[in-house]
Parts: structure tokens; C-alpha cells; sequence
């Protein structure tokens, strides 16, 4: 998590991206498993109706993801309000998680569906704690 004010820098770093990263930073969540279950976890939530994968800062997102050849996204409190509450991994069944992630990526995946539930609660927890001026840029890479 960031002040949304440093946005525009940390867009703007290039060979130095990390360090101006690490500068801004107020708070970092890291996520135990494959960074594939959370790509594939962001359009299933997108299909229950929580879109993770907009926000008001697409643009800075794109920039830093093509600079980087990361995926980028900057999640705000915005999301924050409308899905928070919705994140509760007890609400998800983890047999349709892993039928998806399975289908998705064309392979068996066994026990998936509890690194998918915990994906749930990261960005539950990743959002909960987000106000107007603090963002969290969110990378997979």
C-alpha cells in the first residue's frame, strides 16, 4: 500500500522502480502461493460481479505494467466499499474454484481450490485497510 499521492512517481520510475516502490510504501502484503491462482482468481471474481481489475488508476496501472511486463493493477478504497464485505472465503464453495481454475488452465489441480480461498481473503485483506488517499498497487510477476 502507497499514498495515492506517489502514484505518479512510482508510474514514472523505470531502472529504479523497486527502490522508489520500497520508498512509498506503507504497508506490504505478500500472497504464500502462485501468482498464476490469483490471475486466474480475478476473472472469476470479475464473473461474481467484483471487478478487482479496475479502478480509477487503469492508466497509471497500464503504464507500470507495460514498463515492468508485470501485471499491474492498483486496487482503492472505492473497491474497498463495494466488495470487501463480499471477499469471505466461507462464502465461496472451493470444489466450483478448482473446477474453474482447472478449466480455465487446462490442467488438474489438486488442492488449488485453498490457495484460490486464500486468495480470497488476500485481497479481502488487501483492501480493507484502504482510505481515500492510500492505494494498493497490486503486482503479479
Amino acid at each position: 500500500m502507497i499514498p495515492e499521492s506517489a502514484l505518479p512517481i512510482v508510474q514514472a520510475a523505470t531502472g529504479e522502480f523497486w527502490e522508489v516502490l520500497g520508498r512509498a510504501t506503507i504497508t506490504r502484503i505478500e500472497y504464500a502461493w502462485s501468482g498464476y491462482v490469483l490471475a486466474t482468481l480475478l476473472p472469476y471474481l470479475g464473473e461474481q460481479g467484483i471487478d478487482l481489475m479496475h479502478s480509477d488508476h487503469d492508466e497509471v496501472a497500464a503504464t507500470i505494467s507495460q514498463t515492468r511486463e508485470d501485471s499491474v493493477l492498483v486496487l482503492t478504497s472505492d473497491q474497498r466499499e463495494r466488495y470487501v464485505e463480499r471477499l469471505d472465503p466461507s462464502t465461496f464453495d472451493g470444489a466450483v474454484l478448482r473446477r474453474y481454475y482447472e478449466e480455465l488452465n487446462e490442467t488438474a489441480a489438486e488442492g488449488v481450490e485453498y490457495a484460490m480461498l486464500d486468495g480470497i481473503a488476500f485481497f479481502r485483506d488487501t483492501l480493507a485497510p484502504l482510505d481515500p488517499a492510500i492505494v494498493a498497487v497490486f503486482i503479479i510477476g
